[in-house]
């Protein structure tokens, strides 16, 4: 019997269409966004490394940084579903206090309709860990094949399944109410 579903929210409940275009492919952006995503840098030393990186002043990139991922959606299909499942919904993502911060502000529910986050930030660990995923599993009441992991990083995906998670991969082709009921037929009232 599955008790709860875990989420990653971007890539699975919201699109995060800024995100490439605001770093490119800068391998230091992607070096600070891991230090600042594992809690390893201040919000300060964060902001400041990463106006460095793009050639500006740390007001313009906390402005620039904002406005970039202020412009997520919500994806339709899988809020409609994180809505109307009858189970325990936890978050479980790869983030920082700032995006996190922007997350709150503009899709409240899905904070308020989780019973837990697991956030990379707090956690000093992001989802490419198993010690990510088995902190997590160590915080819930539930049994790993008690619960569903839904994820759109087919890497994530894997780890999951390797520690026991039912999981679904997230994609365009994904019908989630589909999968879901595949898994656990009492998914909906």
């Amino acid at each position: 019997m599955i008790n709860g579903v875990i989420f990653d929210i971007g890539g699975v409940l919201i699109d995060d269409p800024q995100f490439k275009s605001f770093w490119g492919e800068s391998k230091k952006g992607a070096e600070l966004r891991e230090l600042f995503g594992t809690g390893k840098i201040s919000r300060e030393g964060f902001v400041k490394d990463g106006a460095h990186i793009i050639g500006v002043s740390p007001d313009i990139f906390l402005t620039q940084y904002i406005e970039a991922y202020s412009q997520m959606k919500r994806i339709p299909q899988t809020m409609e579903v994180f809505n109307s499942i009858n189970k325990q919904k936890y978050i479980f993502s790869d983030t920082n206090p700032i995006h996190l911060e922007i997350c709150q502000k503009l899709f409240p529910e899905i904070f308020e309709s989780s019973s837990k986050q697991f956030l990379s930030y707090e956690m000093k660990l992001r989802k490419n860990s198993n010690k990510a995923f088995q902190l997590m599993l160590n915080n819930l009441p539930y049994k790993a094949h008690e619960l569903i992991f839904i994820d759109n990083n087919p890497n994530y995906i894997e780890t999951a399944k390797s520690l026991g998670l039912n999981t679904i991969l997230f994609n365009a082709e994904c019908n989630l109410t589909k999968s879901l009921l595949q898994i656990d037929q009492n998914m909906f009232d």
